[in-house]
């Protein structure tokens, strides 16, 4: 072995201990620790106030016994990392309904039976659901991987209420072992704690919505990332999904696209409980917070939207006609306006040289000046200041704006917004070049019916941009 393997490799062989939080937990307790026996590590149990025979079996197998009240799980473990009198290098981190699988036992002895990369400071593990005394294989249930062995000193729990994940700092590797989580409780236990949980998960989405730096939220959100980052990046996707639709949509595809139904009945329970109607309860209890929220404030925030959005909209609108007038020739042309800053004939030439760009690349010959346009072989257009769209334009800018919303996603669904309202004017104008003739200016007015056509597509985007409202701690930021 040269001096660089020395340097990668731990000169003794590794390892590790076993934490197990428990409260109460007399009928799991016995079998997880047992399934540790093979290992012959140190186990600590850290306890918070059972009053059944938990304690007295976790005396059989270890003395590590510790007490400290339970806040929430990541204080608890975090609590467990940072005072238990831990002397290996490694931390396993197990709950008492976990089980270490024969297989994960052998993978864990030969792993810990030779040195281990130095630069390896986590292992990450697949949970083994079992429910009703049944695998729950489907679904994208198995595998699911969760970082449960680390070096210590480089692993930590997030800091959030619910879904807590170990964060492992460093390289990690993937065991081929499973941890089976056996789900013990009766249909009322497991219903009572997904109520419970999904509570906490409700106020956790309220409270970060818009938010990509939320303090305690260490996970990364990567698709290209490990496992647990790509969960962490899928689940952001499906926060982005309107309430109520999204639980269905993930149903859909959890127990028909990823073949959930093959779990068999006790699959459809688990599946329907865990999949839809958690998921369903976490935005109805979103729902309900935000409608109570609403009809508290709401009287004040729609006078306070409405009068932004008139002024605003007046203050577009008159500005815009303003310096038509005065970039046109007469009374008030202004020539240093007219030659330096003219946005409006600026758009004008974009829409104009747009338009008949697309049409000499269909193979029809279009020419342009500085206010119209002509196909050859057909009806010359004029485009007027009416025809740029500007009206509309404002109308959707100044209600943005007025929205409480983040300014960063405003300024995107503005940018966004007349980008289509000018596309379509160009795929306007294309046609009329083609079409257009003084027979059709006679029975139709395409100007009207571009505008309640546009009107239309504005009503059903802002729909869905409102039907979102921004948390309670982020107004201040959105005004």
């Amino acid at each position: 072995m040269d001096d660089n393997d020395d340097k990668s490799k731990s000169s003794v062989t590794d390892k590790f201990s076993v934490i197990v939080l428990t409260y109460n937990e007399e009928r799991n307790i016995r079998a997880c620790l047992e399934s540790l026996v093979p290992l012959n590590v140190d186990i600590f149990i850290v306890d918070s106030g059972s009053t059944d025979k938990t304690l007295e079996i976790c005396r059989e197998y270890t003395a590590n016994v510790f007490h400290h009240p339970f806040e929430n799980y990541s204080v608890q473990r975090n609590w467990a990392f940072n005072n238990l009198p831990i002397t290996t290098g490694w931390i396993l981190n197990l709950d008492a309904d976990h089980r270490a699988t024969p297989e994960l036992v052998t993978e864990l002895t030969a792993t810990f039976n030779q040195p281990i990369d130095a630069h390896v400071n986590g292992f990450l593990v697949s949970r083994r659901t079992m429910f009703m005394d049944k695998w729950i294989k489907h679904g994208g249930h198995y595998p699911t991987y969760h970082a449960i062995l680390f070096r210590k000193g480089f692993g930590q729990c997030e800091d959030k209420l619910y879904d807590q994940h170990f964060k492992i700092t460093g390289k990690t590797k993937i065991l081929k072992g499973d941890m089976i989580d056996i789900i013990t409780e009766s249909l009322n236990t497991f219903i009572t704690r997904h109520n419970h949980w999904a509570t906490l998960e409700a106020e956790y989405l309220i409270n970060t919505a818009n938010d990509d730096t939320v303090n305690g939220e260490v996970i990364k959100a990567k698709l290209t990332g490990n496992p647990i980052e790509r969960r962490r990046y899928i689940k952001k996707q499906y926060e982005s999904f309107p309430l109520f639709v999204r639980p269905v949509v993930y149903f859909i595809i959890r127990y028909f696209i990823r073949l959930g139904f093959l779990d068999g009945t006790e699959g459809l329970i688990f599946h329907f409980l865990q999949g839809f109607w958690f998921r369903f309860l976490i935005d109805a209890k979103i729902y309900e917070k935000r409608k109570k929220a609403s009809n508290a404030s709401g009287s004040n925030q729609i006078i306070k939207f409405i009068f932004s959005f008139v002024f605003l909209f007046l203050v577009f609108y008159f500005f815009n006609i303003m310096f038509f007038g005065l970039t046109s020739q007469g009374n008030h042309y202004s020539p240093f306006l007219a030659g330096h800053l003219n946005y409006i004939q600026g758009l004008r030439s974009v829409l104009l040289n747009t338009s008949a760009s697309i049409l000499n690349a269909l193979g029809f010959t279009a020419i342009t000046s500085n206010t119209e346009m002509l196909v050859v072989g057909h009806q010359a257009i004029q485009v007027v200041y009416s025809c740029l769209g500007l009206g509309i334009i404002s109308f959707f800018t100044a209600f943005v704006l007025a929205y409480p919303k983040p300014l960063k996603k405003k300024l995107i669904f503005i940018a966004a917004g007349i980008f289509t309202i000018e596309l379509l004017n160009v795929i306007r104008f294309v046609l009329l070049g083609l079409y257009w003739n003084k027979d059709a200016a006679k029975t139709i007015d395409h100007h009207t019916l571009f505008n309640i056509f546009i009107y239309i597509i504005i009503a059903i985007s802002l729909y869905f941009w409102i039907k979102n409202p921004v948390p309670e701690n982020k107004e201040h930021a959105a005004n």
